[in-house]
């Protein structure tokens, strides 16, 4: 499950989102995809419901460079939890993305559109590869990847369609964030997702 600014099928967040924020050419929104990412739980509180499934995340320390790397994965986690909980309003993401942030309203849509269909984001994801591409200024511009098994229906748990990020893949991204209050915000998320074999950015991941 991906997330873009503007969310399109096929692993696309992001996901949507996330899938993020985004355009991206595959999934929608992740970031924003959930096969990780993803509905129907309660809305309101933002609390995300207890959940049975057990989560397999691997990151990659070594290549994480600076703290806008680290708010990056942070806001990933952050959105696939919510997928998983059907939590739109999940009160970690929210709270990762840069005030009037047009990734934002992305993701948020597409975790919204997840829970009324009665999807979820998968239970198992990988991000990392995250590097640091340029920071001046109160902005910084990082990469990563991320691949996840796609998101499958709630009740029968089988594969969503791609565009409610169904299909397992991977997601290449680009993200820039804003320095606010002494943290690394998200502001935009460009992502592009590639074959379920890894070929193109994210290849050998």
């Amino acid at each position: 499950m991906a997330r873009n600014s503007r969310p399109k099928a096929a692993l696309l967040l992001a996901g949507l989102l996330l899938a993020g924020c985004l355009n991206q050419a595959a999934k929608p929104a992740t970031r924003p995809r959930p096969g990780p990412s993803s509905s129907s739980a309660r809305s309101g509180s933002g609390q995300p419901p207890s959940s049975s499934s057990t989560l397999v995340v691997t990151t990659s320390p070594a290549k994480t460079t600076g703290s806008p790397v680290a708010a990056w994965l942070a806001s990933e986690r952050a959105f696939y939890r919510a997928g998983q909980s059907g939590s739109p309003d999940y009160p970690p993401l929210l709270s990762s993305f840069a005030p009037s942030s047009p990734a934002l309203k992305s993701v948020v849509s597409f975790l919204t559109a997840l829970r009324a269909a009665g999807v979820v984001a998968p239970s198992s994801y990988r991000l990392g590869d995250g590097r640091l591409l340029s920071e001046a200024a109160g902005r910084a511009v990082v990469t990563g990847c991320a691949f996840d098994t796609g998101s499958i229906y709630r009740t029968t748990r089988q594969p969503a369609p791609a565009a409610l990020g169904g299909g397992a893949g991977f997601t290449a991204y680009r993200v820039t964030l804003l320095l606010r209050s002494r943290r690394w915000l998200v502001w935009s998320v460009f992502a592009t997702s590639s074959s379920s074999k890894g070929a193109g950015p994210c290849e050998n991941f």
